[in-house]
């Protein structure tokens, strides 16, 4: 039977006044809120899909549906609410339950929402043990709404243990401060590094942040990772961000290091500039791997690749396990304005 929007308040006793008959239990009123189904903050479709939630949540649960509503919040993310009659709450599991959302995770559109929602389903369950009764994008409404990643999963179910499931969805993140030239192929390099490292990885988010561009990710697992990103270097226009990026990435698959990532992000006056990020189980890039930013001096470029290599080799010489090294200008250089140019060695 389907569920009206609204009781009476009558029809409301009346209903619990049946129910609590009908066991020996006394029967609160509890509420389930969850985010607001439909691809816009206003959907209309949102009444119908909540209803149709309604029903197979009591269906599952045993529970006795009182009212179901939908409210709209120019703020904050809108809101399903299920209010139903029970001795106890029904503990659901809601996939972003627990989660800091500071970083930019979500699909661009609502098509590629519904394309991720279909292999999370299966992630969700493998992960919690726990069947889903509810499972669809929503558009968010969180202050990240100027964020790229504006539809977001969700995905509720029934846990029949206390507290949060033990293996479940985590996010993380971390500033990369541009645009990455070639989104796309960050996306995929972000991706595969998660795999290869073990990470049941949901979906890769790039987009403008509260102040400035982030990379973020969703994911399953047991244990909560961090995504640790740091620049590295700049170029003029025309030179040599890319072919250095392309050079770091083959060096670092066979460093025997954290796997990691190099991309050239777009700086401005055409100018580039040079960043990596791996995932990690630390919260500072320092335990990984050293960047050491040395405050060289050198006029133009064949000067300091002839000092990169000098410097190379001492630190080698001395002990040190030198993974990386590059040449590059300490900040974004302008037209015109030559900058010097600056030695920057990765060490562990």
């Amino acid at each position: 039977m389907r569920i009206p929007n609204r009781f009476s308040c009558a029809s409301a006793i009346l209903i619990l006044a049946a129910y609590c008959s009908a066991t020996s239990a006394f029967a609160a009123i509890h509420e389930l809120k969850l985010a607001g189904p439909g691809t816009s903050p206003d959907d209309p479709a949102c009444v119908k899909q909540a209803n149709d939630i309604a029903n197979e949540f009591g269906r599952l649960s045993g529970v006795t549906i009182i009212e179901v509503t939908c409210q709209s919040d120019p703020v904050a993310e809108n809101l399903a609410i299920i209010r139903y009659a029970a001795p106890d709450a029904v503990n659901v599991y809601n996939s972003n339950t627990g989660q800091l959302d500071h970083f930019s995770n979500g699909y661009d559109t609502v098509e590629e929402c519904s394309a991720g929602l279909a292999p999370e389903i299966d992630i969700y369950s493998r992960h919690t043990g726990i069947s889903p009764f509810a499972a669809y994008c929503f558009h968010s409404m969180t202050p990240g709404s100027g964020w790229v990643g504006t539809y977001k999963t969700a995905i509720y179910g029934i846990n029949p243990n206390p507290g949060l499931p033990v293996s479940r969805k985590h996010r993380a993140g971390a500033t990369i401060t541009l645009p990455p030239l070639d989104i796309p192929a960050v996306k995929t390099m972000a991706t595969g590094i998660a795999q290869r490292s073990g990470i049941d990885i949901v979906s890769v988010s790039i987009g403008q942040g509260l102040s400035t561009w982030e990379i973020s990710a969703a994911f399953y697992g047991s244990k909560n990772v961090n995504i640790l990103a740091e620049p590295l270097g700049n170029f003029a226009a025309g030179t040599s961000c890319e072919e250095n990026a392309t050079a770091l990435n083959q060096v670092w698959s066979t460093s025997g290091l954290i796997d990691a990532g190099f991309f050239c992000m777009d700086a401005s006056r055409n100018a580039r500039r040079l960043g990596m990020f791996w995932w990690s189980s630390h919260s500072f890039s320092g335990e990984d791997f050293i960047i050491n930013r040395l405050d060289t001096d050198y006029a133009d470029i064949e000067s300091c690749q002839a000092g990169k290599a000098k410097l190379v080799d001492s630190l080698t010489r001395a002990g040190e396990h030198v993974v990386a090294a590059l040449c590059s200008h300490a900040y974004t250089p302008a037209p015109g304005k030559p900058l010097p140019f600056q030695v920057t060695v990765i060490t562990k």
